[in-house]
């Protein structure tokens, strides 16, 4: 069960990190520097109006390792300013809780371990991601900015951690609510992670018990 866990965490590191496709497309036009300051702005009122968010998500890693892609379906519920549960449903059932600055796993049966720094980082990232905070750190990220028929952020690790890890990020923001509609992630040995958020419910309850991590 502890190996199980631990290629589940893995994993988990490779979620917000997206490969944008090498060759870009012609189609993504560069925003000029109105435009940048702009979209800024709705991204930060929107992300002000976020109480809380659930969403599905498949994700797909793509590595060099492995013949065919590994997919995992899961869960994402958020609840401002940072408490979040990642919840995979299938193959494996596993949650990742961060609450008031605690971070455990628990698995299918029930076990809670506290979460790795690495994976608290990670955490910490996504929750930067949903609520904006990632635009406050540019000591973390060098970010480009696109329009195709969504706004598409491309981000270049600065930081060392995440330098050595990853080569870059690509977050696809909804036009209408300015959240990410498609995460893809290329970390430095070439491997690739997606993920695709659907049925996006902002502002509904959610339910205390899934941010326990008791």
């Amino acid at each position: 069960m502890k190996n199980k866990t631990f290629i589940l965490v893995f994993s988990l590191l490779n979620i917000l990190l997206i490969p944008f496709v090498h060759g870009q497309s012609k189609s993504y036009k560069a925003l000029s520097n109105n435009e940048i300051v702009t979209l800024q702005q709705n991204m930060q009122q929107a992300t002000a109006k976020l109480k809380s968010l659930q969403a599905d998500f498949v994700q797909t890693k793509n590595s060099t390792l492995f013949a065919e892609p590994s997919i995992q379906n899961g869960k994402l519920y958020f609840h401002a300013p940072s408490d979040l549960c990642w919840q995979y449903i299938t193959p494996n059932r596993m949650s990742i809780v961060m609450h008031n600055d605690e971070m455990v796993i628990k698995t299918v049966k029930e076990n809670t371990i506290n979460a790795p720094k690495g994976v608290q980082e990670m955490i910490q990232l996504i929750c930067n991601a949903i609520n904006g905070n990632f635009l406050a750190h540019a000591e973390l990220f060098d970010i480009q900015y696109y329009k195709d028929k969504n706004y598409i952020l491309y981000l270049v690790p600065k930081q060392k951690r995440l330098k050595n890890m990853y080569q870059n990020i690509v977050i696809f923001l909804g036009e209408q609510h300015y959240i990410a509609d498609k995460v893809i992630l290329t970390e430095q040995n070439g491997d690739e992670t997606s993920i695709i958020f659907k049925n996006q419910k902002i502002n509904e309850s959610i339910p205390e018990s899934y941010f326990s991590t008791k």
